[in-house]
C-alpha cells in the first residue's frame, strides 16, 4: 500500500477503532510543517465541549511504522489508545 492509500485508509477508518464515548469526535485532516516540511495529520475535537484543543497524530509518522513492517490494526489500535488516554 503506498502513502496515498495508506492516509486514505487512516481516514476513512480511524473512527471506528476509538471507544464508542468518543465516536462523537470531529475528526479532520491537516497539512502542518514540521522541520522545513509539510506533513500530514488527524485532528481530533470534542464536538461537546468549547475548547478547540484536541490530540494531533501525523498520518506520516503511522506510515513510517507500517513502512517497518508494523500491521494496520495494531497501529490504528495503538493510536486510538493515545487519543482515548
Amino acid at each position: 500500500m503506498n502513502y496515498e492509500e495508506f492516509k486514505k485508509e487512516v481516514i476513512e477508518n480511524f473512527a471506528s477503532y476509538l471507544p464508542e464515548k468518543y465516536q462523537d469526535l470531529e475528526i479532520s485532516t491537516r497539512k502542518s510543517l514540521k522541520v522545513n516540511r509539510e506533513i500530514d495529520s488527524l485532528v481530533f475535537r470534542n464536538t461537546d465541549s468549547k475548547s478547540n484543543i484536541g490530540p494531533t497524530i501525523s498520518i506520516d509518522s503511522l506510515y513510517e511504522q507500517f513502512e517497518k513492517g508494523g500491521s494496520f490494526n495494531e497501529i490504528m489500535e495503538y493510536s486510538a489508545g493515545i487519543v482515548a488516554d
